[in-house]
């Protein structure tokens, strides 16, 4: 099953585009890097999929439901964002790493994420 499909997903910031007709797919336990030069959106992407900013276009589409018809405080309870400029929840990565889960009460499996 597929977390995440964009289709046709771009955004503009007055007469730039940022990003232009951007679709694919992300399964399930798929594990994705963004990777590409400064400036070519990646973080942009990124803050799309958290629903921190609005595409200018396309539809973004996360288990099957459009992000437009979703409540964004229930969605932002499923999908987490790390900014690039890192901010230290706990003294050590392993508490970072392990904070997303402990503020949704999940379990940590340790063996995915290091």
């Amino acid at each position: 099953m597929s977390i995440f499909n964009l289709n046709q997903v771009s955004y503009q910031v007055s007469d730039k585009a940022i990003l232009k007709d951007i679709s694919l797919s992300i399964e399930a336990g798929e594990r994705v890097t963004l990777v590409g030069p400064s400036g070519s959106g990646k973080s942009s992407l990124l803050k799309i999929l958290s629903s921190l900013i609005t595409p200018t276009s396309g539809d973004i589409f996360f288990e099957g439901q459009s992000l437009q018809t979703l409540n964004p405080v229930d969605y932002r309870r499923q999908v987490s964002y790390c900014f690039q400029q890192p901010v230290l929840f706990g003294k050590t990565v392993g508490d970072n790493m392990r904070f997303p889960f402990d503020i949704r009460q999940l379990p940590f499996d340790e063996k995915r994420s290091f």
